[in-house]
């Protein structure tokens, strides 16, 4: 989705330029809009952040 198509969500169109914002790789700023910081705010979202991703290769770091 490109940038231009992003911004042309109603969610995000009604959104003021002080909100905060997430980065997305490469190079994609999205906004926060508060439906996505209530997900984000869950508990089964927060037990994500406990996962590595390396799985095993950590152990050799």
């Amino acid at each position: 989705m490109a940038r231009t198509e992003l911004l042309m969500i109603p969610e995000i169109m009604g959104l003021d330029s002080r909100r905060q914002l997430i980065r997305i790789p490469p190079e994609l700023d999205v906004p926060l809009t508060d439906r996505v910081r209530r997900i984000i705010d869950t508990a089964a979202f927060r037990r994500l952040a406990r996962i590595s991703q390396l799985g095993v290769g950590a152990l050799g770091y």
